[in-house]
C-alpha cells in the first residue's frame, strides 16, 4: 500500500462520526484495512482509501460541506495524537508556524505543509501537492477546517480563514456560500497546486508569557521535535520488519498446507497434522477441533502411516524439511 497519510488523520474522522451516534465499523466496511487498522496511529493509508473515507462521510450525514465541520471540531476528540499534544506544547502560534512543516511528516506524505507569520497576529498557510491531481475537494475542507480548528481549540481564542488559493477547482464553488462568521471567505482562486489558508487570530493572554520562556529555550523545542523524528522512524522501521516476518511467515504457512495436501491426508487429518506442527499436544488438539482424545490418536496413527513415520517429532522434522526444499 502507498504510504501518503498517517491514521493520525483518519482517527479523527472516526471519533467524529461514533460521537454522532454512527457506527465506525459500518462506516469502513468492505475498505481493504480493518477499522483496527486505522485506529492504529502507526499506520499509513494510501490517498484512495482515505478519498473514500471522506465520500462515505458526506453521504452519512447528507452535507457536502462535512469535511470542514470535522477537520474544525476533530482536534477535540484527538487529544491523544502526538502531533495535537506537541501542537498544544507549543501554543505560541508563532512557534506552531514555525515548526508545522516538521511536525506534518509525521502525518502526511500527501501534500507538503508551511507556515509563514505576515503580522503580529497572522499568518499564511500552504498546503502543497507535488502532483495536484490528487487533490480532493473534501481534502481541502478538511484541511481549512482543521486550520479553523488551530486557534479555537489548540490555543483557545478566537481566529479567522480566509482561503486566497485552492488546488482544486470548480468542485469547491460552494464554499463560498458556507454561512458561518468562521471562517470567513472572501475569494478562492481556483488552478494552483496549492491552497493558501490566511489566518488570524486574537492573542491569547498567556502566549506572551509563553513567547518569553520559549525564546530563551527554544533549544528544547528542537530537541523534542528531533526526539519525535526519531521514535516515529523507529516505529515506521519496526512496523515494515513485523510486515515483512508476517508475510514470510503466512508465506511459509500457506506452503506447509499445500505440503499436507501432497501427503494424500484427509481434511480431517491435515487439521490434526497442522495443529501438531504448531506443537499442540493432544489434549489440544482434541479441544480445538471438539473431538475426543480417542479420536485425535486414530487420527494421528493413520497420520503416522500414510506420512511413513513413527512420531509426532518425526513428522514434524519431515514437514519442515519439505517445507525447507521448497524456502
Amino acid at each position: 500500500m502507498d504510504r501518503h497519510i498517517n491514521c493520525l488523520s483518519v482517527i479523527p474522522i472516526l471519533k467524529y462520526v461514533e460521537a454522532r451516534g454512527f457506527s465506525a465499523e459500518t462506516l469502513v466496511s468492505g475498505l481493504p484495512v480493518p477499522l483496527s487498522y486505522l485506529q492504529n496511529p502507526r499506520n499509513w493509508l494510501s490517498s484512495k482509501v482515505v478519498v473514500e473515507i471522506f465520500n462515505r462521510c458526506e453521504k452519512l450525514f447528507n452535507d457536502p460541506l462535512i469535511m470542514y465541520k470535522i477537520g474544525r471540531d476533530g482536534l477535540v476528540h484527538q487529544t491523544d495524537a502526538a502531533f495535537v499534544s506537541f501542537f498544544r506544547l507549543l501554543i505560541a502560534p508563532k512557534l506552531v508556524f514555525k515548526y508545522a512543516g516538521k511536525i506534518a511528516t509525521f502525518f502526511t506524505k500527501f501534500f507538503r505543509i508551511e507556515a509563514e507569520s505576515v503580522g503580529p497576529n497572522e499568518a499564511l498557510v500552504y498546503f502543497t501537492y507535488p502532483d495536484k491531481t490528487m487533490a480532493h475537494r473534501h481534502g481541502c475542507l478538511y484541511n481549512m477546517g482543521w486550520t479553523v480548528g488551530l486557534p479555537i481549540h489548540i490555543w483557545k481564542t478566537r481566529g479567522w480563514v480566509w482561503e486566497e488559493e485552492c488546488v482544486v477547482q470548480q468542485e469547491l464553488d460552494s464554499i463560498r456560500r458556507l454561512k458561518s462568521p468562521k471562517p470567513m471567505i472572501d475569494s478562492v482562486r481556483f488552478g494552483s497546486n496549492r491552497c493558501v489558508f490566511r489566518l488570524r487570530w486574537v492573542e491569547p493572554r498567556y502566549v506572551s508569557h509563553i513567547n518569553t520562556f520559549l525564546d530563551n529555550h527554544e533549544n528544547l523545542i528542537s530537541q523534542a521535535i528531533n526526539a519525535l523524528e526519531d521514535k516515529e522512524l523507529s516505529l515506521q522501521e519496526k512496523e515494515l520488519e513485523l510486515q515483512r516476518i508476517e508475510k514470510e511467515r503466512s508465506s511459509r504457512d500457506q506452503k506447509k498446507r499445500e505440503i499436507l495436501q501432497g501427503f494424500g491426508l484427509t481434511p480431517r487429518e491435515q487439521e490434526v497434522t497442522w495443529l501438531v506442527s504448531l506443537g499442540k499436544n493432544n489434549y489440544e488438539i482434541a479441544e480445538e477441533l471438539a473431538i475426543s482424545l480417542e479420536t485425535v490418536k486414530k487420527h494421528l496413527n493413520n497420520i503416522f502411516h500414510k506420512m511413513k513415520v513413527k512420531s509426532r517429532t518425526a513428522l514434524i522434522a519431515k514437514i519442515y524439511r519439505s517445507l525447507t526444499e521448497e524456502f
